[in-house]
């Protein structure tokens, strides 16, 4: 499998669901995050996500869960 077919799979995606669907396809990635040491220590308010796969390598960084607001 490319690592440039999956990108469109995996961009968004939570880090733990991103590597169930590498473990099925029998691909363990490296797993680089994109924040500092102390946002990523956050991790009860912000969820790992996949910001891009390549070269067997997921880059993952936090981000903020939410709900959309209600327009006013």
């Amino acid at each position: 499998m490319s690592s440039e077919t999956s990108l469109p799979d995996l961009a968004g995606k939570r880090l733990d669901e991103a590597l169930k669907i590498l473990e099925t396809q029998g691909l363990t990635p490296e797993v680089i995050f994109s924040m500092p040491e102390r946002m990523k220590k956050q991790d009860k308010v912000r969820t790992p996500r996949v910001v891009r796969f390549v070269d067997n390598k997921l880059l993952c960084s936090y981000f903020l869960d939410s709900s959309p607001e209600k327009p006013s």
